[in-house]
């Protein structure tokens, strides 16, 4: 009986990956064959002197409100999460993985058993955080997409990996668990990662970005 149980659930749980996807980026609309480039174009960067030359985008609320309502046209439960993660994980778009690969959400790509990627990615320095806080740079391989909508459906393949899913991610009935579910998956590594996204909600909720 108890046999049988984890064959149902484990069942249900594999309906539900195929279904929930489906659902979410079952809609089409203008965005989706637009590079980043097209959206952020480079009149909109600027180098921040005060962080080491960081490329950053000055128009940074149109990019958040832009992946509201793209997130929102796709109906994802939580387009507020998901603007706000597409614009931490890019720099609101100016991040060199952004920029040249269409990357907004930190996507990698998976390898084979040697280290080599599976698919055509982009091979960039990125920060990573151990669980002391101590910050550490590595070169690693991300997902290279041609447009909006590639890199879209590539995040949606990701939070739907059976280790998002066993964290609740489809259970998320709020900005905070969905998130959590994320972070808990291992998505990211810093320990401030949930406070960053759900306060810069709360701050562009304020500002009128969300309606």
């Amino acid at each position: 009986m108890r046999k049988e149980k984890i064959i149902i659930n484990k069942i249900i749980t594999l309906i539900l990956i195929i279904i929930i996807p489906l659902k979410i980026v079952s809609a089409n609309n203008d965005l989706d064959n637009k590079k980043i480039i097209d959206v952020v174009p480079s009149h909109y960067l600027y180098i921040d002197t005060d962080k080491k030359g960081t490329l950053r985008n000055k128009e940074y609320k149109s990019f958040v409100k832009l992946m509201y309502n793209f997130a929102k046209s796709k109906n994802h439960p939580f387009p507020e999460a998901v603007a706000v993660q597409a614009g931490y994980e890019s720099r609101y778009g100016a991040s060199e993985l952004a920029r040249n690969a269409n990357n907004t959400f930190g996507v990698k790509v998976y390898k084979d058993i040697n280290g080599n990627p599976l698919r055509k990615s982009y091979r960039i320095k990125t920060k990573e955080e151990k669980r002391d806080g101590t910050e550490y740079y590595i070169y690693d391989d991300f997902r290279y997409y041609k447009n909006l909508e590639e890199n879209w459906k590539g995040y949606i393949r990701v939070i739907n990996r059976l280790h998002y899913v066993n964290n609740g991610v489809l259970k998320a009935s709020t900005n905070r668990d969905y998130i959590t579910a994320l972070k808990k998956g291992g998505y990211a590594t810093e320990d401030s990662y949930i406070d960053h996204i759900l306060s810069n909600i709360d701050k562009f909720k304020k500002e009128g970005l969300f309606s």
